[in-house]
C-alpha cells in the first residue's frame, strides 16, 4: 500500500532537515578536530562512532553524512587529514532553503542532467497517477544496472533518501522540480517542511541548555564558542563547564555577553550554578599571561599570583623551556609565546 503524498512530503521533510543538521555539525567538528584518512577516503570509527552520537543517528548514516560533505564541498582530503571544503563557509552562511537547494544541485549532477531528463520523461510517459516510487522508475529505466551498494544508481537512490527527494523509494512532490533542474521551485517546497528555527533555551541548575527546536546558525555558532554540545537533533543539548566558558573568553567574548546570550534567550534569572560558574570562570581567566617580549626574551609570562610564578619556574617538566626569571618579577623565556 502506497502513503499518501502529504505523508511523504513530511518524512521527506524530517530525513532533510536531519542531514543538515547533521552536515552543520560535520563541518563544527572538522573545523575543531584533527580527523585522518583511514584507507582510501575512509573515515575512522572512532569519528564515525562521534558524528553519530551527537546526532543521534547510525553509524551508516553518519558514513553517509561524511561521503555526502565530500560530494558537497563541505569537506575533502588534504595531505590524508579531512579539512573544510570550499563551501563550508558559505554552508554557515546559508539558509536551511539555500543549503538544501546546494544539496539537491549535487545530487542532480551525481544523476546526470540527461539521466534526469529521461527520467522526467519515463515517469510522464508512465502514466503513474498518485505517489509515485522512484525505485521502480529506476528500474524501470536502467534494467541491467548495476544493483550493488557500490553502484552508482545505488548511491543516487541512497542521497536522494537522505535530502528528501524520497522516502522510502516514493518520490516528494517536489522531486519533479529538482529533476527538472527546477530547484529554486524545488528548495522553496521543501522548505514548508522543515521546522522553524527558534530562539529559544532553557538553562538548567546543571549546567545544561535545551534548544527545544533548532537554533538558528548565527546563534548555534555562538553558543558552541562557551558551551560544549552533547547531542544534537529536534531538540539539542549543550553543557557549559568552567574550560567551555574560558574557551568562550578565550575567542574574545566578555562575561556580560556571555550571560546577556542566556538571559537574551532563556527570558529568566539564570540559575544560581550558573551564574556562579561563569563568575568564577572569569574570575580566573587571564590569570597568567603570555606575551611577546624583547631581544633575546621571546616571551614575558605574567601574573599577580607570585607563587603561581614561582611554582612555573620550579616546574621540572618545563624545564625543556629554560624560563628564568626578571628583574621586574615576572618569567622570561627564549622561545615565541606560540
Amino acid at each position: 500500500i502506497s502513503p499518501s503524498q502529504e505523508e511523504v512530503d513530511r518524512d521527506s521533510g524530517i530525513a532533510t532537515f536531519e542531514t543538515l543538521q547533521a552536515l552543520t555539525e560535520l563541518v563544527f567538528d572538522v573545523e575543531q578536530r584533527f580527523i585522518r584518512e583511514v584507507g582510501k577516503k575512509n573515515v575512522g570509527l572512532p569519528d564515525i562512532k562521534r558524528l553519530a552520537q551527537h546526532v543521534r543517528q547510525t553509524n551508516d548514516f553518519a558514513r553517509e553524512i561524511y561521503e555526502l560533505a565530500n560530494h558537497s564541498d563541505l569537506i575533502g582530503l588534504v595531505s590524508g587529514r579531512w579539512q573544510l571544503g570550499p563551501k563550508a563557509s558559505n554552508w554557515l552562511d546559508w539558509q536551511p532553503e539555500a543549503r538544501h537547494h546546494h544539496l539537491m544541485t549535487i545530487w542532480r549532477a551525481l544523476l546526470g542532467a540527461a539521466s534526469a531528463e529521461d527520467l522526467v520523461q519515463a515517469i510522464q510517459n508512465s502514466g503513474e497517477g498518485g505517489v509515485i516510487s522512484l525505485s521502480k522508475q529506476l528500474q524501470s529505466n536502467y534494467p541491467f544496472a548495476d544493483g550493488s551498494v557500490s553502484s552508482r544508481i545505488a548511491r543516487v537512490v541512497s542521497l536522494a533518501e537522505r535530502i528528501g527527494i524520497s522516502h522510502n523509494g516514493w518520490l516528494s512532490s517536489w522531486a519533479m522540480a529538482a529533476l527538472r533542474g527546477q530547484l529554486e521551485v524545488a528548495s522553496s517546497a521543501a522548505s514548508a517542511f522543515l521546522p522553524t528555527p527558534q530562539r529559544k533555551l532553557i538553562c538548567q541548575a546543571d549546567l545544561s541548555l535545551i534548544a527545544p527546536g533548532p537554533l538558528p546558525t548565527d546563534l548555534e555558532i555562538a553558543v558552541r564558542r562557551f558551551a560544549d554540545t552533547e547531542q544534537i537533533g529536534m531538540a539539542s543539548t549543550y553543557r557549559m563547564s568552567a574550560l567551555s566558558i574560558s574557551h568562550g573568553l578565550e575567542t574574545g567574548m566578555t562575561e556580560d555577553e556571555i550571560r546577556g546570550w542566556l538571559l537574551e534567550l532563556t527570558d529568566k534569572p539564570l540559575p544560581q550554578p550558573v551564574d556562579y560558574v561563569i563568575r568564577e570562570a572569569a574570575q580566573r581567566f587571564g590569570r597568567l599571561t603570555v606575551s611577546v617580549g624583547e631581544l633575546e626574551t621571546k616571551s614575558v609570562i605574567r601574573s599577580l599570583d607570585s607563587i603561581l610564578l614561582a611554582q612555573i619556574l620550579n616546574e621540572a617538566k618545563l624545564k625543556p623551556f629554560a624560563m628564568y626569571a626578571l628583574p621586574d618579577g615576572t618569567i622570561g623565556c627564549r622561545f615565541e609565546p606560540e
